[in-house]
């Protein structure tokens, strides 16, 4: 299965369009924590890292660079998330399974996510990966004006 899916904002909601599922992340004010809604089921989500890095649903699952569980097993898991150039960039692998994350540095309000394989909780796993993006995209602009607002004086 290889088709990009898109979570883009809706008012105070991110909504996963292009998913035979209804999906949407709520983040609270400061998007270190979020309700995660897949199919009517709603799960807390809560971001790690001061600079942040990984995420826990509920108990269900952690995508974390020191060690990483999806719900299901299936093998080893690796969770990595970077900024390159314009975007910040996140990848879930288990096997020959990934699930690739793009989010724009600039303005940009979606997320692109592209599959590939088999993933029985795809939205569920693609909507914690997304909600660290986020919360790392205002983490680094909230400290990029704190540093220019020290600057300044």
């Amino acid at each position: 299965m290889t088709s990009i899916l898109n979570l883009r904002k809706h008012g105070t909601l991110f909504v996963l369009d292009d998913s035979p599922s209804a999906a949407s992340v709520r983040p609270h004010r400061r998007m270190r924590q979020a309700q995660i809604t897949v199919d009517g089921r709603t799960v807390e989500a809560t971001v790690s890292g001061h600079q942040p890095v990984g995420v826990e649903v509920a108990g269900l699952l952690r995508l974390d660079p020191s060690g990483t569980h999806l719900p299901g097993g299936g093998g080893p898991v690796t969770w990595t998330m970077e900024r390159h150039r314009g975007a910040y960039r996140g990848s879930v692998v288990r096997g020959a399974d990934r699930i690739e994350l793009r989010l724009t540095r600039r303005g940009g309000k979606h997320v692109e996510i592209t599959p590939s394989g088999v993933w029985p909780d795809l939205e569920l796993v693609a909507l914690a990966a997304s909600l660290v993006l986020l919360s790392r995209r205002r983490h680094d602009r909230l400290r990029a004006m704190a540093i220019a607002g020290a600057g300044s004086h």
